[in-house]
């Protein structure tokens, strides 16, 4: 199973990496992704709170960009000319 959407998230990530190392969202991003394997993989992690609250913000902002890049659709569909 090969998805086109999580290879583009992955390069897309990659070059955000690659754009800004001291970027926060970057570091939270990388750091939530290891969290999560880690605890895939049986580990348990010192502090699951931090781990819990840097999932919730992520959601919290992928929520929010969806909520944007759907209004902005909504607009350009009332604004165009049909």
């Amino acid at each position: 199973f090969h998805d086109i959407s999580e290879e583009k998230h992955l390069e897309t990530t990659q070059n955000s990496i690659t754009a800004d190392k001291n970027d926060k969202a970057v570091k939270d991003l990388i750091i939530l992704l290891f969290e999560t394997a880690l605890l895939s993989s049986g580990f348990s992690l010192d502090d699951p709170q931090t781990h819990s609250n840097l999932n919730m913000k992520k959601q919290n902002k992928n929520i929010l960009s969806y909520r944007v890049a759907k209004d902005e659709k909504s607009q350009e569909k009332r604004n165009s000319p049909n």
